[in-house]
């Protein structure tokens, strides 16, 4: 019996990593990426599109902390879980995460 995949949308401004990220998923045969972004308005809009299950979000995309975003992104698309993607290891950012709404915080 088939199950429909786990669908993700990718949110990253390094290119490199996204495309990484995307092989590394595809790979898995329960999941399907189903965009990728570069900045928090086309991640908006791409959520509001597809409602993918999950959404791996960079802690920083370009100058903007992403975490301010958040709420914008979970009323895009509610249903969509909210894990952050991060090169940040200092705790000071995991709790303001987790009260954001986040439902993950992983490091790259």
């Amino acid at each position: 019996m088939s199950t429909a995949p786990i669908t993700i949308v990718i949110a990253d401004d390094h290119a490199v990593v996204r495309q990484g990220l995307r092989l590394l998923l595809e790979a898995e045969d329960d999941l399907a990426v189903v965009g990728e972004t570069s900045d928090i308005a086309q991640t908006s809009a791409l959520l509001r599109e597809c409602l993918p299950a999950v959404v791996l979000l960079d802690l920083h995309m370009g100058r903007e902390l992403s975490l301010s975003a958040l709420f914008k992104l979970r009323s895009a698309s509610p249903s969509t879980a909210v894990v952050i993607l991060t090169m940040e290891d200092d705790p000071a950012f995991v709790a303001p995460a987790w009260n954001a709404g986040a439902a993950g915080y992983v490091l790259k």
